[in-house]
């Protein structure tokens, strides 16, 4: 990153704690430990004392493909003398055709042991909604049902594996798990243990998850992306379920479209004017402002105005809280950043903030990305899907000429 873009950043925080002294001083609220898991994960633990060999002569290999679809197909190997339970209903909580974020299991192996402290390999799936990572879909899956999670480990953007515990018709088990995205779908394969003989079993089911696999895992986005231009100049791509309000273009030096997500569910409509916007319920609301390279303090007098007109909507603006990590980013873009703030707005909502500033430089053109994004404490799932937009944007942002 060059001096300058440095520079810029460290006055925008050095005005954000002047903003900071100015404000009384207030308790921060500690935070339930059931949800301080979606700030910090224990590491997953991936030691294993049982060979490979031993545990390869103990199983089989197991390749199924539910409900003839091939982003379901899965492999695993699984003991030698377990069984697949036939009752299982493919469609209990399942369909193709609609089913969304709702799990329904597709396929269930059991041990012989005695049926109340049997093993299990399960699998469920469900449709997602919206545009999210394994790892946060995960996060909010284990805390909505108030599982204790052990450990995690973000394969990658699509794959997760984990371990919970969970309470279930009054016994407790621990489960090995791999959450994937696959397309539009939710995969989600756990080994099942009863509380009292995990330590026994533990290995195996850890070389079990090792060997979990989707055969053909869809690469498709989850959700429909559609495309906006400025001019001929610069583009990017967005989620459908996010609606996109375009400045009039005044001057080709400065272009600005906002994105926001609708609190409850976005109608697919267009945006008209700036009052509509203004007046809409939202979860989250991006603006991004292409900026023309005409002198050095081009980009320092964008960041100010941003800085002027949080205030004047009465957001009080908090503590640096970190930066986001944006790979893959077009080979055009010189260099990019995105830090994090705590913001809150009490003459707004009496619910916590936080604004992601984002800069992406090209060679003609600063792109400023301001997003206002409801705090993962206060709704998670929400806070998840903005987080992955933004990737999605920054992402497909790219100069056209």
């Amino acid at each position: 990153m060059t001096n300058m873009l440095r520079l810029i950043f460290l006055s925008f925080f050095a005005f954000i704690s002047f903003a900071v002294a100015a404000e009384p001083a207030k308790k921060t609220a500690e935070k339930p430990l059931v949800q301080s898991v979606l700030f910090a994960q224990p590491k997953l633990n991936r030691e294993i004392k049982l060979p490979r060999a031993k545990f390869d002569a103990a199983t089989i290999l197991i390749t199924e493909s539910p409900l003839n679809d091939k982003g379901l197909s899965y492999t695993i190997r699984l003991p030698k003398n377990w069984k697949k339970l036939q009752s299982v209903s493919t469609t209990d909580g399942f369909n193709i055709a609609g089913a969304r974020d709702v799990l329904g299991t597709i396929a269930e192996y059991i041990s012989p042991n005695d049926i109340d402290q049997n093993n299990r390999f399960r699998i469920r799936a469900g449709t997602l909604p919206f545009a999210i990572s394994a790892k946060d879909w995960l996060l909010n899956f284990v805390v909505s049902n108030n599982y204790t999670l052990q450990g995690l480990d973000e394969v990658s953007n699509n794959r997760v594996a984990a371990q919970y515990v969970f309470v279930e018709a009054g016994a407790q088990y621990a489960a090995r798990i791999v959450a994937q995205i696959s397309g539009s779908k939710i995969i989600l394969a756990e080994m099942i243990v009863p509380i009292s003989s995990w330590n026994a079993f533990r290995d195996h089911a850890v070389w079990s998850m090792v060997t979990f696999k989707l055969v053909t895992p869809q690469q498709a986005n989850i959700e429909t992306m559609q495309n906006f231009s400025f001019a001929d100049i610069g583009q990017f791509s967005y989620p459908n379920s996010w609606l996109l309000y375009a400045e009039p273009v005044i001057t080709l030096d400065r272009m600005t479209a906002t994105l926001v997500n609708i609190k409850g569910g976005s109608e697919r409509r267009k945006i008209e004017d700036a009052d509509e916007l203004a007046a809409l319920a939202l979860d989250a609301r991006v603006d991004i402002t292409a900026v023309k390279k005409a002198d050095k303090t081009t980009l320092a007098s964008e960041m100010k105005t941003m800085k002027t007109h949080l205030l004047g909507l009465g957001f009080v603006i908090g503590m640096y809280a970190g930066d986001i990590k944006i790979d893959k980013l077009d080979k055009r873009i010189l260099q990019a950043r995105t830090d994090v703030y705590n913001i809150t707005a009490p003459r707004i909502r009496s619910i916590d903030y936080e604004l992601w500033v984002s800069v992406i430089e090209t060679n003609n053109r600063y792109y400023i990305v301001q997003t206002i994004s409801i705090a993962r404490n206060n709704d998670f799932y929400a806070w998840a899907r903005n987080r992955e937009m933004l990737k999605l944007v920054l992402q497909s942002l790219k100069p056209l000429k």
